[in-house]
């Protein structure tokens, strides 16, 4: 019996963005992507970083704990520091 619990790779892009990928249990390959968006505190779809995970020489496999923390990390940098993501004016 297959489980219903959603499989997981986690990555990181760049030193940088962690990314959660959702992996399809019958052909185990990435099929959705998440990354926490500071602005709402919570993980927000994009596909577009299938393609990163695919492409980029820039991504590193990660454990779900350094995932975790890597999320903590940038949620905090909001309350640190609002304006980060702020565009112009």
């Amino acid at each position: 019996m297959m489980s219903t619990e959603p499989k997981y790779r986690y990555y990181l892009l760049g030193d940088y963005m962690p990314i959660r990928a959702t992996v399809d249990p019958e052909y185990n390959i990435n099929v959705d992507a998440e990354y926490p968006n500071r602005e709402t505190g919570k993980l927000e779809q994009d596909r577009e970083f299938l393609i990163r995970i695919r492409e980029s020489d820039e991504i590193e496999e990660i454990t779900a704990e350094d995932f975790i923390q890597h999320c903590q990390r940038m949620y905090a940098e909001k309350t640190i520091n609002p304006g980060l993501n702020s565009g112009p004016g």
